[in-house]
């Protein structure tokens, strides 16, 4: 194998890497925002829950 051959093989082997590492810290913040968006979602349903178990106000209209 020519020295040439190597250092290109080389090269890349490291922008390979590089864009596997931007690959797993995009997947990463993914990740993150995934588990935000559940938490949301976890909150919203429980708001939702509440106010469907409340018991129903009736409104008082002053007669016009």
């Amino acid at each position: 194998m020519l020295e040439g051959d190597t250092h290109s093989m080389d090269e890349d082997a490291v922008n390979r890497m590089y864009e596997l590492e931007s690959q797993v810290a995009e997947l990463s913040m993914d990740q993150q925002r995934v588990a935000e968006l559940e938490e949301r979602l976890d909150f919203a349903e429980r708001l939702l829950a509440q106010r469907h178990d409340a018991p129903e106000i009736p409104l008082h209209r002053t007669p016009a």
